[in-house]
């Protein structure tokens, strides 16, 4: 791989261009256990990139098949986990050894679009106090059954629905500043050890803190994942109820819980019922709580 990205084909008024518009230098960041199904397109459309100032680390989580392989064959840099730490630890390794100003990760079943890494450094560019951006799934899935159709088109409606000031972070594909990354220890994976809600942790904890992240609708990706009913229930039910209730109560607990689940529809939309009424009822408490204060405030001050 060449120092500025995977793409030979780019000309040098390209590069003239982006070196004069002052873009960021972006390091993609690609999780992976192993991988072979998916990552060879993963690889081979950010080799289409139309953006060239990136670099591509592909992190193998003690991968058994030719996931290491496969990274070498199309130029990106391969580093390997000691041992399996998870997605989370692999981001986490993988920003280690970034090199760019902007840490963009990628989901080795993600295809991005050319045009993708192009809007991600316009945004970072036209906004010095952004600290994080994500986008979506397509409205395209390359699955036909009704499972893959439903989730996939699903997150990519309420993402689009959901307000572009966000309260949170998706690592599917999102980016954030390596600085801000780097402030907030990264991802949790002491925590999350294995696929979860490490990216919604990390939004919290950025959102707590003021920064400000953005929903980039424009930054639409296409999802290869093929959704079956097991690993529907395996993911939704089974594995994620424990793990994001402590982001329910997070998000319950917050200073201004209502704003922050209204800008947060893009991450409750497949929490538990339960879970979410349990949300409701303490939002509606602080609420309630608030306007009782108004209204005695009010009656005081008359």
């Amino acid at each position: 791989m060449s120092a500025i990205g995977l793409n030979p084909q780019i000309n040098n008024r390209t590069v003239e261009r982006e070196l004069l518009l002052g873009g960021p230098r972006i390091s993609v960041i690609v999780p992976v256990r192993n991988g072979s199904k998916h990552l060879p397109r993963c690889l081979e459309a950010l080799s289409h990139s139309e953006y060239v100032q990136f670099e591509v680390i592909v992190v193998d989580d003690c991968s058994t098949d030719i996931t290491p392989q496969i990274a070498e064959r199309y130029g990106a840099r391969c580093v390997r986990t000691p041992r399996t730490v998870g997605p989370g630890g692999a981001r986490n390794l993988g920003a280690q050894h970034a090199g760019g100003e902007i840490l963009l990760f990628v989901d080795s079943d993600v295809v991005m679009p050319p045009g993708a890494l192009c809007l991600i450094a316009e945004d970072f560019r036209r906004d010095p106090e952004l600290a994080a951006v994500f986008g979506s799934y397509d409205d395209t899935p390359p699955w036909t059954s009704f499972i893959s159709q439903y989730k996939n088109l699903m997150h990519h409606y309420v993402h689009q629905a959901s307000s572009e000031s966000a309260a949170t972070f998706w690592a599917g594909c999102g980016a954030v500043r390596k600085t801000v990354f780097e402030e907030f220890g990264g991802f949790d994976a002491a925590t999350y050890a294995v696929p979860s809600i490490e990216d919604i942790a990390l939004g919290l904890e950025m959102a707590r803190a003021g920064r400000k992240i953005q929903l980039d609708k424009r930054l639409a990706v296409k999802h290869l994942k093929r959704w079956t009913f097991r690993n529907l229930l395996r993911a939704d039910i089974l594995h994620h109820v424990n793990d994001r209730l402590p982001v329910l109560r997070a998000i319950a607990r917050a200073e201004h819980a209502t704003e922050f689940v209204a800008s947060s529809a893009h991450v409750l939309h497949d929490f538990p019922a339960s879970a979410l009424r349990q949300v409701g009822l303490a939002v509606c408490g602080k609420a309630n709580a608030g306007q009782n204060r108004d209204e005695q405030g009010t009656k005081v001050a008359g």
